[in-house]
């Protein structure tokens, strides 16, 4: 990694500065940057906006600290090697000085990524189990899953910014390496926690589909969890190039690290990937809404569909990780009288009569029935308000058109 050429810094510049624009230009389309600004209710989404801003911004300072690096001193021709970029081990005193600022802003940025992966694996999982088994059911603030991705950030960010200054290493080439390695590793253990979250959202939307979901939400699901999908991908391809580049860059050979064209190629692969990943993740945790076909399209006759308050406690849920827009006071006092003058079981928050206080997503009696198995037509009505994290939006609607449509017999023109 460290015999990356000077233009290919450039590249890497160039794909950092694309998507630190493209999360500023996307949060200002979103709310005009409000969205930003700490509240209680979304404090906790605006963390993980603002971590992978910080995320995106050191990418941006190490490439561009690199080039200018590569580009002072050119290129040197060595031997059999031929013309190849100034190595590491040869660089002038007043430029090993950048060696130390530079790999913090790397180290920096992988860390953020990993927290940000541990992150949404913690966090569906425990949506999951929320809507599987609404009677053990918290909110994610204070939940163990909660605290285990605040003790499992703590030592993601111990590991991976003192992995290359651990030991004394004999050159900047495998300080780097060891680095990069460190960096794929823990990345690639955070992120098959999240690989296993994918696999069992298919069993997470039929379990939206017995709470009685419409298909409108079941559509909006199904793309969120194809969105997902993707970056996953994009998140093994950043890794793998890190565990190519990182373990070759250990050995004394270092075949892959010498060879110009591969070392570029791995180098900008993992860039790019990273790239995407960011601008999937802004898109995710600041959805703009976009008005369906359905939506806009009543027919004579058809009813619209009706929204309970059952649906209050999910929300709260997808809230709480970042994954909805938080409701003012005022909507949260009129939902939760509304459920308290439909029953207890339409009350977001309830207390158990023997283990404290519980989220009430159904009833606690439609779940234990005296020891008796669950059965399938009892699945409370968790989404009847639910529309999904990528249907979220600041700004009140307005009433839709409704289109009519009326047959014409026969037309009469008078002369």
């Amino acid at each position: 990694m460290a015999e990356v050429s000077g233009p290919n810094f450039t590249i890497i510049l160039i794909l950092g500065t694309t998507s630190l624009s493209f999360l500023t230009y996307h949060t200002y389309r979103f709310d005009k940057c409000r969205c930003l600004i700490p509240r209680r209710k979304v404090w906790h989404r605006v963390l993980l906006t603002y971590l992978l801003f910080l995320s995106a911004i050191f990418l941006l300072v190490w490439a561009g600290g690199w080039a200018y690096v590569k580009y002072q001193l050119g290129w040197v021709r060595l031997g059999p090697w031929g013309a190849r970029p100034w190595p590491s081990a040869l660089f002038p005193p007043e430029f090993q000085g950048y060696n130390t600022p530079l790999t913090v802003c790397l180290n920096a940025c992988y860390t953020l990524q990993a927290i940000l992966t541990t992150q949404e694996a913690f966090y569906w999982y425990h949506l999951i189990r929320a809507v599987r088994y609404p009677q053990d059911a918290v909110p994610w603030l204070r939940s163990k899953l909660f605290k285990a991705w605040v003790a499992t950030s703590v030592i993601i960010a111990v590991v991976q910014m003192s992995a290359a200054w651990v030991v004394h290493y004999p050159d900047f080439q495998v300080q780097i390496s060891v680095e990069l390695l460190t960096g794929a590793s823990v990345e690639f253990i955070v992120l098959m926690a999240a690989t296993a979250v994918v696999f069992q959202f298919p069993k997470f939307l039929n379990d939206v589909k017995a709470s009685g979901a419409g298909p409108e939400v079941r559509s909006r699901l199904h793309f969120y969890h194809e969105l997902n999908t993707v970056r996953t991908f994009f998140r093994y391809t950043f890794t793998l190039p890190l565990f190519i580049l990182g373990g070759d860059g250990t050995t004394k050979a270092a075949v892959i690290n010498l060879n110009a064209p591969a070392t570029d190629i791995l180098a900008t692969t993992t860039v790019f990937s990273l790239v995407i990943v960011t601008m999937i993740s802004i898109v995710l945790y600041l959805p703009r809404a976009a008005p369906s076909a359905a939506q806009n399209k009543v027919m004579v006759g058809q009813m619209p569909p009706h929204h309970a308050a059952s649906g209050f406690a999910l929300m709260s849920l997808l809230r709480e990780g970042g994954q909805w827009e938080g409701l003012d006071d005022e909507d949260e006092t009129d939902m939760a009288k509304a459920g308290e003058r439909r029953g207890t079981d339409d009350a977001p928050f309830a207390r158990a009569e023997a283990g404290g206080p519980s989220w009430n997503l159904g009833g606690e009696e439609k779940w234990h029935g005296h020891g008796q198995a669950r059965a399938q037509d009892s699945v409370p009505k968790l989404l009847e308000h639910f529309k999904s994290p990528i249907d979220v939006t600041d700004e009140p609607r307005g009433p839709r058109p409704v289109e009519i449509r009326m047959r014409v017999d026969k037309e009469v023109y008078a002369d």
